[in-house]
C-alpha cells in the first residue's frame, strides 16, 4: 500500500498491531491524515537539523556543479523518477539524484571529476540502511 512507504512504516506497524491488518481500506481518513502530518513534521525536523549537510554534500562535495550541469542532473532525476513511477517501481529521489550528479561528474571526462571515496561512503550508507531496516 502507498501509505505504508518509508515514514508510514511505523504507523502501519502500529495499525497492524491494533487491527491485525495493514489493509489501508480499514484506515479511517483521520488515521491517514495523522500519519501524513506526523511524517511531515518528522521530515521537516530532519531537514532543519541536518539538511544543510545533505545540501552541501549533494551540491558541491560529490562533484562541482555549475548551472548547466545542475540543470542536467535535475532533468535526469525528474525523468527517471517519473518513469519509475509510471512503471510502479519505488525509487528514492535522493538516490536517483546522487546517481545523476555522479553521471554529470563522469561526463566531465576529467580523472578526478567525482569524489569516489564519498560516493563509496554514500553507497555503504545505503546498504547499511537497508540491512538495519
Amino acid at each position: 500500500p502507498r501509505e505504508c512507504k518509508r515514514s508510514g512504516t511505523i504507523f502501519c506497524y502500529v495499525f497492524y498491531s491494533k487491527t491485525g491488518s495493514i489493509d489501508t481500506a480499514l484506515m479511517s481518513e483521520t488515521t491517514r491524515i495523522v500519519m501524513l502530518v506526523i511524517a511531515g513534521f518528522g521530515i521537516s525536523f530532519g531537514v532543519a537539523i541536518l539538511g544543510y549537510k545533505v545540501i552541501e554534500t549533494v551540491g558541491s562535495k560529490i562533484t562541482q556543479l555549475n548551472a548547466s550541469s545542475g540543470f542536467c542532473a535535475q532533468i535526469a532525476t525528474a525523468v527517471t523518477v517519473n518513469f519509475a513511477s509510471f512503471l510502479a517501481i519505488p525509487v528514492s529521489t535522493t538516490s536517483v539524484l546522487i546517481g545523476a550528479i555522479a553521471g554529470v561528474g563522469l561526463a566531465e571526462k576529467e580523472k578526478d571529476a567525482i569524489n569516489k571515496p564519498l560516493l563509496l561512503k554514500i553507497g555503504v550508507g545505503w546498504i547499511m540502511t537497508m540491512i538495519m531496516v
